[in-house]
């Protein structure tokens, strides 16, 4: 039976600090970001679980974020930064809590799930604040990707604009549900893998300027650290683990 894929993302408002969790099968990351009610005032991160040990140095391309303006739009990180020189899910973690700051929310959960076998129709949800808001039939391999689904998803492709095309055409939060959810069917298919088998990241394949680890001068001393995945296929509820506390 193939491993189910979970991927659970708390972001939390306290005052004009918002915390925000993302954790999944290789991943827990967090970040806590500060503002004033215009800009990005602080910004600091923390690598829990990682695979790769450069990971944590991601800390440090994160900081091109302080003092970029609050945005209802969680891509509008990508307009300060570049994505490739960024710890994919930090800068994706980053993006969701300056929306979240935006927005005012006090406190917002995504719970994305995706199974399937290898090869097959993979099936993904989408729950936020514990609501099913989405779901998605997703047919095709990687760089050719189709949803199949209700309306306005059906026959959209998750690669080649995907991500541009949920911003110009959904309202901003129902934007921001389907980004994560994308994410998610994109970085799912880690559950078919056993990283453990490989000492280096250079041995998962040519994957090159995706992310912090797999640019230049990271990837050539990129380590595995093993025993850090976890399965949550059969219970998911330790994941986020408490709310943080409230300091008001």
């Amino acid at each position: 039976m193939a491993r189910t894929y979970h991927r659970k993302i708390r972001l939390a408002a306290d005052g004009c600090r918002i915390t925000g969790d993302l954790v999944d099968d290789p991943h827990h990351f967090r970040v806590h970001l500060e503002h004033d009610g215009q800009r990005v005032t602080a910004l600091q991160s923390e690598a829990i679980r990682y695979p790769w040990t450069p990971c944590p140095e991601a800390a440090r391309p994160l900081q091109e974020l302080v003092g970029i303006p609050l945005s209802p739009r969680c891509t509008a990180v990508g307009e300060h930064s570049r994505a490739d020189s960024q710890c994919t899910h930090l800068f994706d973690l980053a993006g969701l809590a300056v929306a979240h700051a935006a927005a005012g929310r006090k406190l917002r959960l995504y719970h994305c799930v995706v199974d399937g076998d290898r090869g097959e129709v993979a099936h993904a949800t989408l729950h936020r604040d514990g609501e099913l808001l989405l779901d998605w039939e997703v047919r095709g391999g990687l760089g050719n990707t189709t949803l199949h689904g209700e309306p306005p998803f059906d026959g959209i492709g998750l690669t080649g604009g995907f991500m541009a095309w949920a911003q110009q055409n959904l309202d901003p939060e129902l934007a921001e549900a389907a980004i994560v959810l994308r994410r998610s069917c994109m970085i799912g298919g880690v559950r078919f893998f056993d990283l453990d088998q490989v000492s280096m990241a250079p041995e998962m394949g040519d994957l090159r300027g995706r992310c912090f680890t797999y640019s230049q001068g990271n990837v050539e001393r990129a380590y595995r650290v093993r025993g850090t995945r976890r399965d949550f296929s059969h219970d998911h509820s330790p994941m986020l683990g408490p709310e943080p506390a409230s300091k008001g």
